[in-house]
């Protein structure tokens, strides 16, 4: 049952199924239902879903991973003043994909504009956490029209001037290989306040799942993930995402965990120090410090976007 879920939250299915955890840490869901709604965006119809109230913010997942995968509370504390836009990458959950792979950081970069453009927004912020930060960055180089703000949490700037993950990581998330000890020793540190994070994160989880406020998404399957590690690939194998960081000229904030061991905190030093002006805070965590540090990420978020 494992290998069917998002890849950062692969441990709920554990919990869903039956596995045992003691439920601490949850918070009560609020009234929210997400009502899925599919977009024509080029040969493909993108999913997402709409939540909250003000400025839209566009929320991209990362390699492997849906809609379904954000920590429930920090959709909770941003909807509160803004009108969140979740949505799913070409081929994973809501959103369909075509026979040939065109999946590229670019082409789903192109994606997510599109997406914007069919909803009818001039001008939006934009939240990429992981792969979804790569494809965030490509939006403010490609699309620069349509950025008022840009967050990077956890990005790469790729090329030679990437620090890579591990072996064998990417395989691992992109086709949800991983058990339960495996996720939470990789995506937050392997002491005791990181491995309780982890546990309380997949609690929130199942909270929000069991309430219906996080959608049941289906799962990006092994052809999506095998297209999106070779997407990370052409990523890393090129300068012309490092070259080009210093067009940015949407306000950018760019976030990093001091123990990620999957993109390690010193591709989003990179990453800050090539945009003019970018913000950059780092936190207690790893590749998921937004959940472990998540008060703290969201007071800087708030900040940032006011």
């Amino acid at each position: 049952m494992i290998r069917r879920c998002g890849a950062a939250l692969a441990a709920m299915c554990l919990l869903l199924s039956g596995g045992p955890l003691v439920a601490q840490d949850a918070p009560v869901p609020t009234a929210f239902q997400p009502r899925i709604e599919r977009v024509k965006v080029g040969e493909i119809e993108m999913g997402y879903y709409a939540r909250g109230a003000g400025a839209p913010l566009v929320l991209i997942m990362g390699l492997g991973a849906t809609m379904s995968d954000w920590d429930p509370a920090l959709l909770e504390a941003l909807s509160h003043d803004h009108t969140l836009i979740v949505i799913d990458n070409r081929g994973c959950g809501f959103s369909s994909d075509t026979a040939q792979n065109h999946t590229s950081i670019a082409q789903m970069a192109d994606d997510t504009a599109g997406l914007v453009a069919a909803l009818g927004y001039d001008r939006v912020d934009v939240l990429g956490y992981s792969m979804g930060a790569m494809i965030a960055s490509q939006m403010a180089i490609r699309h620069p029209q349509i950025l008022r703000s840009l967050m990077l949490l956890a990005p790469s700037p790729g090329g030679s001037h990437e620090v890579p993950p591990p072996p064998g990581v990417l395989e691992a998330i992109a086709h949800h290989t991983l058990a339960l000890p495996q996720v939470l020793a990789l995506f937050f540190p392997e002491d005791p306040a990181g491995q309780e994070a982890g546990r309380a994160l997949v609690l929130r989880a199942v909270a929000g799942r069991k309430a219906g406020t996080i959608p049941a998404a289906p799962a990006c399957s092994d052809e999506t993930g095998s297209r999106q590690v070779e997407a990370l690939r052409q990523f890393s194998a090129s300068d012309a995402n490092y070259e080009t960081l210093p067009a940015i000229a949407a306000p950018t904030l760019v976030m990093g965990g001091r123990a990620d061991k999957v993109l390690p905190p010193a591709n989003a030093q990179t990453v800050a120090q090539r945009i003019p002006f970018a913000w950059s805070a780092y936190f207690e965590g790893g590749h998921l410090f937004w959940a472990q540090s998540r008060e703290r990420v969201i007071a800087v978020l708030r900040a940032f976007l006011q």
